[in-house]
């Protein structure tokens, strides 16, 4: 089904508060009333207040739809499914957007100042790093580079809003993301990307303390292995390590005296 489009002079954000009203309540009915209601063409609609909640008996769907430059701000948009929808520059402020469904949505310049941001699902990673990797693998580095810059912005105003809301693991989530969107702007095999890639790989640019610990855990056991296998320690005059004169007890007791 093609994208239905309303006449942009009635939906238009710069209508007066009456019309808007109407333009909002015409779209509450149509979804409502059980029309189709995805692939909706909304550019620049005032939408404000607009009530969408899903609900056990009426789960909306607004996939793929067009939301460019929208008013959504005060929406009542509790898990409405807005996958694969355009909500580039629209403003969402102050809107409930909990359990929302915003897989692959385009997020570029979206307000979302005091907007409710809980258990939204976001999709594993945004639409311009997606389609950042795929102009990258098809050679067209110039787009890779654009697209990436947009994915840093997008990962940075998400993470700046949920943290803001105090949903911290999301927050840092995107804050990764958004490092990692920056190293992949860097040239390839730079001094940036390399110091960029080697604190990830440390400590996942702060956010992953686990990897601090099984960096260090795996430098200990390295060194372990190497001053076993070349008898790198001494002890009474004594090298400690492998010997294939020593029975297995020996070897077991020698490497411990090595990782110690």
């Amino acid at each position: 089904m093609d994208k239905i489009d309303y006449d942009m002079d009635y939906w238009c954000s710069d209508t007066s508060d009456k019309q808007s009203e109407q333009t909002k309540d015409a779209l509450e009915s149509w979804v409502k009333a059980g029309n189709p209601s995805s692939k909706l063409s909304l550019r620049k609609a005032n939408l404000e207040h607009l009530n969408l909640v899903a609900s056990d008996d009426n789960n909306y769907d607004l996939r793929n739809s067009d939301f460019y430059r929208a008013n959504l701000s005060h929406a009542h948009l509790f898990g409405l499914n807005l996958k694969n929808s355009s909500l580039m520059k629209a403003d969402l402020s102050y809107a409930n957007l909990r359990y929302a469904n915003l897989k692959n949505c385009n997020l570029l310049g979206v307000k979302f100042d005091n907007a409710k941001l809980g258990n939204i699902k976001w999709g594993e990673i945004i639409l311009q790093e997606k389609q950042a990797r795929k102009a990258l693998k098809n050679g067209d580095e110039e787009m890779a580079l654009d697209l990436f810059k947009q994915a840093e912005d997008i990962y940075r105003n998400l993470r700046i809003n949920l943290e803001k809301e105090g949903l911290f693991q999301e927050s840092s989530d995107f804050f990764y993301r958004e490092m990692l969107m920056r190293r992949m702007q860097a040239k390839p095999f730079s001094l940036a990307r390399l110091r960029s890639f080697l604190i990830d790989c440390f400590c996942g640019y702060g956010e992953k303390p686990l990897r601090v610990v099984s960096f260090s855990l795996s430098v200990i056991l390295v060194c372990a292995c190497v001053y076993f296998l070349s008898g790198g320690v001494i002890h009474q005059g004594h090298a400690i390590g492998f010997s294939m004169t020593n029975n297995l007890g020996t070897q077991i007791n020698d490497f411990f005296s090595c990782l110690y």
